[in-house]
């Protein structure tokens, strides 16, 4: 029962700061300036040899792109979900990550657009594939990017545990790179 002379919204509001784990702090939020941003983003798995392919691939463009003020070099080990929040608010999203198709040789380099990723009949909420994740944040009228590149590292086995890449995909990272470069010099007109 409301008391007397008190909003009936007044104590419907929570008190936000009471829902707030000083411990927990949400995700950083991409500003406005993201929208003119570029994101190169590797994805993989540090514990698992070669399905880290994309984290180094990241790290190695990192020193060239600090050149470059409108693009951001992160690496995250998140899949699914996660990737939402990773991914928007940014202008275009380049993606880094091992692939395991065994048609073509270990350290093949595979190039695709987001329009390219097949979807998935069956959803799932506990793993989407990076096309699902896009059309996900678009249907739910979050500020996905416009322009997604993916490049994919060909890889034997990334299900081993092990630290350190195998030597025919540790050969293929500095092709990677040049690649992402090459991509990078394209979408934002600056010379590498």
């Amino acid at each position: 029962m409301t008391p007397p002379g008190d909003p009936p919204s007044a104590l419907a509001r929570p008190n936000p700061s009471a829902d707030i784990d000083p411990r927990c702090p949400d995700p950083p939020v991409p500003g406005p300036e993201a929208a003119r941003q570029i994101l190169v983003l590797g994805l993989g798995n540090s514990l698992m040899s070669d399905d880290a392919a994309g984290l180094e691939a990241a790290r190695r463009v990192r020193p060239a792109c600090r050149r470059l003020p409108s693009v951001i070099v992160s690496e995250t080990e998140e899949m699914g979900l996660s990737l939402l929040d990773v991914m928007a608010g940014y202008r275009a999203v380049i993606l880094v990550d091992a692939v395991c198709t065994r048609r073509q040789g270990v350290g093949k380099l595979w190039e695709q657009t987001d329009r390219d990723l097949a979807s998935v009949p069956e959803f799932s909420p506990h793993f989407l594939g990076v096309g699902e994740v896009l059309r996900l944040g678009r249907a739910l009228g979050m500020a996905m990017p416009g322009e997604v590149r993916i490049l994919g590292i060909e890889v034997a086995d990334p299900w081993t545990v092990g630290h350190g890449l195998t030597p025919m995909v540790e050969a293929a990272i500095p092709r990677a790179a040049a690649r992402i470069l090459a991509w990078l010099e394209e979408m934002t007109g600056a010379a590498s």
